[in-house]
């Protein structure tokens, strides 16, 4: 029988139990290549991953603020990690947007040109850009933009994450948090915001809006509406978990609730901005 290693493979040390105390490595046994054994640590790694999964996005929706505070305490392997959860309700968002009526983070050419706040500077911007181009060479540079946004918009949606942190900063300069700690918060925010009023509260009104509008009823269903609807949901989650966090009284927080739920408005122009010169830049 292949005995294990007195020393760890990967720094040296000596094993005291079945990891190494100085690198995290676990003790290696050349069993752990069997196909038996390398089947069942396989199965221990998705199980536990879904485990994980399930448990953390539970504990986000029903305890505002709970995983945050876990993880600040030194709680780390019981839950996904905040950017793992961030990542993985991302890319669940990029799969099911394109099913729902929402614009998403993804804006086109012509949103970014027509439809945001700065919209005058990037529409300058395009005309002169293409003011020697034919139609077909309009259409042609619209889609290679399209492209290219799409493609952008699922890394930079990580982003909005330091904006928020920075506002947290400035409206908690006195709690004495690590800029890092209000990161954290803010990954677990976002990841919220995307899950519910992004995914869940898009699709419910998806199926609403075509159920409605065979009744003639879509009208019922519009812009102001879903605006109030995803603010009142965000200034709910937010007040519960700066109350479990930063501990502050009601009345302070119910304040940086709503300074918070209306600055992430700015905050996604903010990000649409950046999104449209980088994308400018790569597509040339």
């Amino acid at each position: 029988m292949n005995k294990k290693n007195d020393k760890c493979q990967s720094c040296g040390y000596n094993f005291y139990g079945k990891y190494c105390s100085n690198c995290g490595e676990k003790q290696f046994s050349r069993e752990d290549l069997s196909l038996k054994k390398s089947f069942k640590n396989f199965i221990f790694s998705i199980s536990n991953i879904d485990s994980n999964l399930f448990k953390s996005l539970v504990l986000l929706l029903k305890k505002p603020g709970f995983l945050t505070k876990e993880y600040l305490n030194g709680k780390r392997t019981l839950y996904l990690k905040p950017l793992q959860l961030f990542l993985l309700i991302n890319l669940l968002y990029f799969l099911i947007q394109p099913f729902t009526i929402a614009q998403g983070f993804n804006n086109t050419l012509n949103s970014q040109i027509h439809r945001q706040i700065y919209s005058s500077l990037t529409r300058k911007i395009i005309e002169t850009k293409l003011q020697n181009a034919d139609t077909s060479q309009k259409q042609e540079y619209n889609n290679r933009y399209n492209s290219k946004s799409e493609t952008f918009a699922k890394s930079l949606l990580l982003l909005m994450v330091p904006f928020l942190a920075l506002l947290l900063k400035l409206l908690y300069l006195k709690s004495g948090k690590y800029f890092v700690e209000h990161l954290i918060f803010s990954l677990h925010f976002l990841a919220f915001n995307l899950l519910i009023n992004f995914i869940v509260l898009m699709l419910v009104v998806t199926v609403s809006l075509y159920l409605l509008n065979i009744l003639g009823l879509g009208f019922i269903i519009n812009e102001l509406l879903l605006l109030l609807l995803s603010s009142t949901i965000s200034f709910i989650y937010l007040y519960s978990a700066l109350k479990r966090v930063y501990a502050q009284s009601k009345l302070v927080t119910v304040i940086k609730s709503f300074l918070i739920t209306f600055s992430l408005f700015p905050i996604i122009f903010i990000y649409r901005f950046i999104l449209f010169f980088i994308t400018y830049i790569f597509v040339g």
